[in-house]
């Protein structure tokens, strides 16, 4: 279940006013279908549709007495349908191009986008009617007023183990005809002589910054130490070590200062993408200095509490993709 890519040619290609622009539902988006190579032609015509869709594919391998045995699973769900309104005939009638490539003939076209799904009903037929099949209410259609999901892309796996491949997408497509006569027809046919595919993006709409209290703040906690001798500012500065520090070290003495202490870490539950502010991420050091710490008593007793630099920070954030599919596993 291949993605829509690019397929332009001399033949037909298309371009948006704006190259590469992202879109936000309801907004119309513009452009023109070119032909650049030579043709001649009584009677052409050159449409244009949009047409945007969901699809999953989960592939899964069952074993049994009989050896194993691969399934493949797929649902898909039409958002725009395939009304007027996202088709457009933009050009019939005589054409006629020369070749030596000296005139080009190009035709506009604008879609208004919908701010949701256009067609409840294809969006009911998508999940086979059953509410289990999809993640948002199809049941009844008028509550199916949700907007339009923006472009996306996940694979997991692959088609021949276990995998999962779902997107979504909104694609262009312009189509050529020309008038054609078969010798086994005295009527003329319009033939489909090209076809050129423009994948467009669809952005999700902008939504306010966060408030300082919907990020959702987190805190963890660890116990943290370290111990050894250039805790003391006497041998902070110390090349090495004596022989006897070097000894009560290695055999992790409690004669060997120690400073214990926590390490904080402050991390949002949201995050939002897009957004300019700043991700209010913290990580600090507080020291453990009372009776009960464990924390060396001349360390305690120092003027100054030792400073605790973070050398390197490592930060992954995880996405989790969830799909469903119109048939149980």
């Amino acid at each position: 279940m291949p993605q829509a890519v690019i397929e332009a040619s001399p033949d037909l290609a298309i371009e948006l006013d704006v190259p590469n622009r992202e879109y936000n539902p309801g907004e119309t988006i513009t452009g023109r279908v070119f032909r650049r190579s030579h043709v001649v032609s009584s009677e052409a015509l050159v449409s244009i549709k949009l047409y945007g869709r969901t699809k999953v594919r989960v592939d899964y391998t069952t074993n049994s007495g009989n050896g194993s045995q691969h399934h493949t699973v797929r649902t898909r769900f039409n958002l725009l349908g395939s009304g007027p309104a996202f088709y457009n005939t933009i050009f019939k009638g005589p054409i006629h191009i020369p070749p030596d490539g000296s005139k080009t003939e190009s035709w506009p076209f604008s879609f208004s986008l919908p701010f949701g799904p256009v067609d409840p009903n294809s969006i009911r037929e998508g999940a086979h009617n059953k509410q289990k099949h999809s993640f948002l209410p199809i049941d009844p259609p008028d509550h199916i007023t949700y907007p339009l999901p923006f472009t996306f892309y996940t694979k997991v796996g692959s088609y021949w183990v276990n995998g999962i491949e779902a997107y979504v997408e909104y694609v262009l497509q312009a189509e050529f005809f020309e008038e054609h006569t078969s010798r086994f027809s005295s009527s003329p046919s319009a033939k489909k002589t090209a076809t050129a595919v423009l994948p467009i993006t669809l952005r999700p709409p902008p939504i306010p910054p966060l408030l300082p209290d919907e990020w959702r703040l987190g805190r963890w906690v660890k116990r943290e130490g370290v111990r050894t001798q250039r805790l003391i500012p006497e041998f902070a500065d110390s090349e090495e070590l004596s022989f006897k520090q070097k000894t009560l070290k290695l055999f992790h003495s409690s004669k060997v200062p120690k400073y214990s202490f926590d390490v904080l870490v402050i991390s949002p539950g949201v995050i939002q993408l897009g957004s300019v502010d700043p991700v209010p991420f913290r990580v600090a050091a507080v020291p453990r200095l009372g009776q009960a710490d464990e924390t060396s008593e001349e360390v305690r007793e120092l003027e100054r509490t030792p400073t605790v630099s973070v050398v390197s920070l490592k930060m992954v954030i995880k996405a989790r993709t969830e799909v469903k599919v119109a048939s149980s596993l």
